[in-house]
């Protein structure tokens, strides 16, 4: 008696239905990185111009440093909503603009 596999005991419906929730999922992972990515990018950004203008007219306020550096290493940890919105507001509150996203 031969044996038979798994794809052989589904219907032809079963496997494109399988095939394309395989697919879905992948796709979906790319994009999620693709975001992360994005987002990691725009943190550095984001830590960059503070780093640049902000940092040095700021040396004796450690405690702004801290949470500057806090935020950029929450980006690079994979949780840049953790971290973006605190380095805006350092970039605002000096009358900065935003880089572009």
């Amino acid at each position: 008696m031969a044996q038979i596999g798994w794809p052989q005991l589904l219907g032809k419906s079963m496997r494109t239905v399988l095939a394309a929730l395989v697919l879905a999922t992948s796709l979906g992972h790319i994009g999620v990185a693709h975001a992360q990515s994005d987002d990691l990018a725009y943190c550095e950004r984001l830590y960059a111009t503070w780093e640049r203008y902000i940092a040095p007219r700021s040396q004796g306020q450690i405690t702004g440093g801290v949470d500057a550096i806090a935020s950029v290493d929450q980006c690079r940890r994979g949780n840049p909503a953790g971290g973006i919105p605190t380095l805006e507001k350092k970039l605002r509150d000096n009358r900065f603009t935003l880089p572009a996203r």
